[in-house]
């Protein structure tokens, strides 16, 4: 937060929240989840008080509070610059919109890379199969979660999806991103290895 990373405070929060309520197996559910969702339901109702005292003592520190002046500002999902290179990404993927303009076309359209894995599938390989392969992701991932029984391969998977698949709809590239690789490896074998075993079980 201090140096003003607005994508990582998301992607911190992303990971938590679905570590605490999908991946973790409780024996009370109810109590620990009501524990659990009393104090984030304050946190949202005191927000404003929780971040001036913030910024007040990140500033006596002196370091950056610039990712919660624009929460206190309400701009903290909004990025005009980013919106921009979008709008002339686009106006790019229309005319080229069944192909695309082969892998990393988002180069052909703006400097560097789209900073959004679906606009960059797009550019690259047209809205249908840009779609389709973004689709295919995700049922990657959700097949991979839903298939392990172990509660730190779920993390694992859901840490690397945060830290890749996720991030790159905010920033970077996939082309560059090994975790997204790493992660797509991982789910695969998860899915595998569950085939594997029900095989062995019918024999």
């Amino acid at each position: 937060i201090s140096y003003g990373n607005r994508g990582t405070v998301l992607l911190v929060a992303l990971f938590i929240v679905a570590c605490l309520f999908f991946f973790r197996t409780y024996k009370h559910k109810g109590i620990i989840r009501f524990l659990l969702i009393t104090p984030m339901a304050l946190l949202v109702a005191f927000s404003d008080h929780i971040l001036l005292w913030l910024v007040e003592i990140v500033g006596n520190m002196g370091m950056s509070t610039r990712a919660i002046d624009l929460f206190l500002e309400g701009e903290f999902f909004l990025s005009e610059s980013r919106n921009n290179l979008k709008d002339i990404m686009w106006i790019g993927i229309m005319e080229k919109p069944i192909f695309g303009y082969g892998i990393a076309g988002d180069r052909c359209l703006v400097p560097l890379y789209a900073h959004d894995i679906l606009y960059e599938m797009w550019a690259s390989f047209g809205l249908l199969f840009g779609t389709i392969i973004i689709i295919g992701i995700v049922v990657l991932i959700y097949r991979a979660i839903k298939r392990t029984n172990s509660e730190k391969s779920k993390v694992f998977i859901w840490l690397l999806v945060c830290c890749s698949f996720i991030k790159l709809f905010i920033s970077s590239t996939y082309l560059n991103e090994p975790l997204f690789f790493l992660m797509l490896g991982m789910c695969l074998s998860v899915i595998r290895q569950n085939a594997y075993n029900r095989g062995e079980q019918k024999e």
